[in-house]
């Protein structure tokens, strides 16, 4: 199956086309069983490859489909001249190999959910086209063999992104946050190619393997810096889904903050139990989603936590599934999160005490913010509007059924990668460089209990202010004053990014517009002008001095002609008359004179 890998990122690139070109013609059930058919094709052929990659000896495989970009000849920056030729090539090595599972495994489940989701949505085809372009994208970027194949792949990614977020066109906040998205993400992708092209001058090569081989040496260098963003990253979105309201939200402040784990992780050289906690985050973050999509569902599009509340009786399936994956991501064991987060934590004890000390206060934060979540949705007197009250319900099967399957993964997932002896890290020993020293097992039992201590704070903590005394939060804001406004409104990073990017932008933009409006556009229409007067000024010198002498000499030549014609009238005593006539003239001249 191996030498048709290349199916696996077609199949659901195939499903995209048919639901954009011909979707419309298709009844909703045949659109499903092609959005999700191909996905779930896809997911299938990724596990026969895993299957015969775990046969080969080195664990990877490679195969370049064809050539893509024979660029030729360049100079490289060492002044030596290199030949860039890039290919469109597949590989597949065992943390390509962790992601495609994870991706197409997710992404099906996600496609299923959406069954439910979208049911009674208008564009159905064209949601399941973008979803399948977006799954198509996701494959490209984690099976490239270069860089540039990836960025291909990541501005895919984007792209689907900016149309799912703004698939409700018509409504005036989803456009707005499409176009968010799709304007500040380029800021990102402005340095991702940038690196790119240093990349291409460096080294004459974008081939990953190539490049990995000639960056070891500076390798220890680059972990030294890269510790103290993730960790700021980590804290900063913590504290901001400690106050939002938005369900959704939360959740997506939360994710940055796992994203800041995992690259702390990097920056202590614990790469294997990043890819680990990537994976174990993939499945109860997933569910958080899915699960917050649920309750949305059932409350008719309401995500204000502020008016949820009192939902476990009505919605217990959502709310179990949900259960789980708070657990998952607060740390609590066995559960699948406290695993890697444990990983990552002890990683960093090895190397830095004061990261471990900001990324366990973190792991606090995570179970409070999350708790937060699931008290405000769940627990407690209900706060729904009446409206939408009498209209609550569960979601159906093919919603629920990828929520069961998520909360089970999220439930064992992480056993694979228990420890850093575990099948999960040797799998993925080839790729990495060595890992960081091992702390004794004894240090390690009582890091994993401190970690689990902290976060069982969290939820004590939540459950206090709530459940028990829901009167704390507002207090706990007004005391806070002013620092609640600014975690509230994120920091003002949004209105930050305005006036540093976005807003420069629309200022060069505008000015470029001035500039095209009143020195191009100028430019033309003055030379416009300029060509017309002169036409215009031809057109005189051509009416009254070109024509005027033409039609003064025909007025003479007329003239004359006119003479001529009172003499040549053709009567013969007309012509008579004019001789006698002569001829005594002629005769009076000679009298007169002789």
């Amino acid at each position: 199956m191996l030498n048709t890998i290349w199916l696996i990122p077609l199949l659901p690139a195939l499903g995209g086309l048919v639901h954009l070109l011909v979707g419309r013609r298709l009844a909703n059930k045949l659109a499903s069983l092609v959005s999700v058919g191909l996905p779930g094709l896809s997911f299938a052929w990724a596990l026969g490859c895993f299957y015969e990659l775990l046969g080969r000896p080195d664990h990877s495989f490679a195969t370049t489909l064809y050539t893509w970009i024979p660029a030729g000849a360049f100079h490289l920056s060492n002044g030596a001249v290199g030949d860039l030729t890039i290919q469109a090539g597949i590989l597949l090595d065992p943390l390509s190999a962790v992601m495609l599972l994870v991706v197409t495994g997710v992404g099906f489940l996600i496609h299923v959910y959406s069954i439910g989701y979208m049911a009674h949505e208008g564009g159905y085809y064209r949601f399941f086209g973008y979803m399948n372009l977006f799954l198509f994208s996701m494959l490209v970027l984690i099976l490239a063999d270069n860089y540039l194949m990836m960025f291909a792949g990541w501005e895919g990614v984007g792209l689907c992104s900016y149309f799912l977020i703004g698939f409700y066109f018509n409504k005036k906040s989803a456009a707005a946050a499409g176009k968010k998205a799709f304007v500040v993400n380029r800021i990102g992708d402005a340095g991702f190619l940038l690196g790119v092209m240093l990349l291409t001058v460096t080294f004459g090569t974008l081939d990953f393997q190539t490049i990995t081989d000639a960056a070891r040496k500076g390798e220890a260098a680059s972990r030294l810096l890269s510790v103290g963003d993730p960790v700021v990253t980590a804290i900063w979105a913590a504290s901001i889904g400690l106050v939002q309201n938005d369900i959704k939200r939360v959740l997506a402040y939360s994710t940055v903050s796992q994203l800041g784990y995992m690259f702390l992780a990097c920056g202590v050289g614990a790469f294997a139990a990043a890819i680990f906690h990537l994976m174990t985050h993939a499945f109860f973050k997933a569910l958080l989603f899915l699960g917050a999509g649920s309750v949305i569902h059932a409350l008719s599009g309401e995500q204000d936590m502020r008016k949820m509340g009192g939902l476990w009786s009505k919605i217990p399936g959502t709310a179990w599934t949900m259960l789980a994956a708070t657990l998952a991501i607060s740390g609590v064991p066995p559960l699948a999160g406290v695993f890697s987060k444990e990983e990552i934590l002890a990683s960093a004890f090895a190397g830095n005490k004061v990261v471990w000390g900001i990324g366990l206060f973190t792991a606090g934060l995570t179970a409070f913010y999350m708790f937060r979540l699931f008290f405000m949705t769940f627990w407690g007197n209900s706060r729904v509007a009446q409206e939408a009250e009498h209209h609550i319900h569960e979601s159906p099967w093919t919603m629920l059924g990828p929520l069961v399957v998520l909360a089970a993964l999220s439930v064992v997932g992480g056993f694979v990668g228990a420890t850093s002896k575990a099948p999960f890290a040797a799998f993925l020993d080839p790729v990495f460089a060595k890992p960081p020293a091992q702390l004794p097992r004894e240090l390690d039992l009582v890091l994993t209990i401190a970690a689990v201590l902290v976060a069982t704070a969290g939820i004590i903590f939540a459950y206090q202010m709530y459940v028990r005394r829901r009167e704390l939060p507002d207090r706990a804001a007004q005391a806070a004053g002013p620092v609640y406004h600014v975690v509230l409104n994120k920091y003002y990073v949004d209105e930050l990014y305005d006036a540093i990017f976005v807003n420069r932008v629309k200022n060069l933009g505008n000015s470029l517009a001035a500039f095209d409006l009143g020195v191009v556009d100028g430019g033309v229409n003055g030379a416009g002008w300029l060509t017309r007067l002169t036409a215009d000024a031809s057109g005189l010198w051509d009416l009254y001095v070109v024509d005027g002498l033409v039609n003064l000499l025909a007025f003479f030549v007329k003239g004359l002609g006119w003479a001529a014609r009172a003499f040549q009238t053709g009567l013969v005593q007309s012509y008579a008359f004019f001789i006698v006539m002569g001829v005594l003239l002629l005769m009076a001249y000679y009298l007169v004179h002789f």
